[in-house]
């Protein structure tokens, strides 16, 4: 079997009203899907991370570094051509958009491994499990910034089946974030699981001290506290923090997360298959969490695409934590394949069955959502 095609598509869905966390206003959410076709008439997909609109630059990567490296190959030989693709990128940086690039191809060559062997990712991976636990990723700032519509947004998490959920900190100060968060809680009982993600926003004192002041309302993890390039700045916050510190998704090297887990900065390994090297990188990341005793949860913001990527790597992991799944509405995720992911009614995901990813692209959905 050789590559003999490497297809882009360039998605986007614009947001009814702009949201935002610590750091990002959100206006749409994009993504970039890569299809990989095969001489035996196998195709296999994948995404790349585009997150704040780099998809010209991505694409680039892709097309002009690393297509001509792969047309002739044999797509089942993922790791090998993993690191032939990582090796040739030296010269163009080790994370960012070079690892996004990589991210979703990888993605693709499993899927088309998977097909040709005719299971499921996961189980090519060990599958562990075939149904994963869920938890609401939401929480975002919006125009009105008052307690009643965040308190409305996690009632809902319930009622829709969720037993735990992740809001957004870092953007209001410590004071008024911290107070919201007491306001959650209060409406919310104490059998409901919180999760606070402050997106790189706070500085380590700032860390410190907010997590003193939600300690008393049973917080699962903060997530992202400062910014992912200063581990040591990070492995004094774990060390002082009131509460468990997960991250950092946007780290994208096994190096960078073999340095926050074996200094102790992360109690809980967070890592995006489209984002940190696709699954080839992101199981050695899990697996290296295992092996010093740590929870791995990726993190999932993304397409349907994405979503399965993520899904297959965490179900095959024995130190998997909850899934996180989206809990606004995103077309990209819920219209781009013909059966889409969903959670039922007590919020687990049952993985699916079919062959690779187990995915189907919609090509009206493609149309609907294509950016020119």
């Amino acid at each position: 079997m050789k590559i003999s095609d490497i297809r882009i598509h360039v998605l986007r869905y614009n947001l009814p009203q702009e949201r935002w966390d610590a750091h990002l206003h959100i206006r749409y959410r994009d993504c970039m899907v890569i299809e990989i076709d095969t001489d035996e008439g196998i195709t296999g997909v994948g995404e790349s991370a585009t997150f704040g609109g780099a998809s010209e630059a991505v694409a680039s990567v892709v097309c002009r570094q690393l297509k001509p490296l792969l047309i002739g190959r044999d797509p089942r030989y993922a790791r090998q051509l993993w690191t032939m693709m990582y090796q040739s990128t030296v010269h163009l940086g080790r994370g960012g958009i070079v690892m996004a690039a990589i991210s979703g191809i990888d993605i693709a060559l499993w899927d088309i491994m998977g097909k040709a062997a005719g299971l499921p990712v996961y189980q090519l991976l060990g599958g562990a499990t075939s149904e994963l636990e869920c938890y609401a990723s939401g929480g975002l700032y919006g125009p009105d910034l008052s307690d009643g519509p965040i308190i409305a947004e996690v009632l809902e998490y319930r009622e829709r089946g969720f037993s735990a959920a992740k809001l957004k900190v870092g953007g209001l100060g410590v004071r008024e974030d911290s107070r919201r968060i007491h306001a959650v809680r209060s409406a919310v009982g104490d059998d409901f699981l919180l999760m606070l993600d402050a997106n790189c926003g706070f500085t380590a004192g700032e860390a410190i001290e907010f997590t003193r002041r939600v300690a008393d309302s049973g917080i699962a993890w903060l997530e992202e506290p400062i910014l992912a390039d200063d581990i040591d700045g990070a492995v004094v916050v774990a060390a002082r923090s009131a509460v468990p510190i997960a991250g950092y998704e946007s780290q994208t090297s096994l190096f960078a997360f073999r340095d926050l887990i074996t200094r102790g900065a992360v109690d809980v390994v967070q890592a995006d298959t489209i984002w940190a090297g696709g699954i080839t990188n992101v199981k050695r990341i899990a697996d290296l969490a295992d092996a010093w005793h740590r929870t791995f949860t990726p993190h999932v913001y993304t397409s349907a695409i994405g979503l399965a990527a993520n899904l297959h790597l965490l179900a095959s992991c024995t130190n998997r934590g909850l899934f996180e799944f989206d809990g606004q509405p995103n077309p990209l995720r819920d219209e781009l394949i013909s059966d889409p992911i969903r959670p039922d009614e007590r919020a687990i995901i049952r993985m699916p069955d079919a062959a690779g990813l187990g995915v189907a692209l919609d090509p009206d959905a493609m149309e609907r959502y294509r950016l020119a």
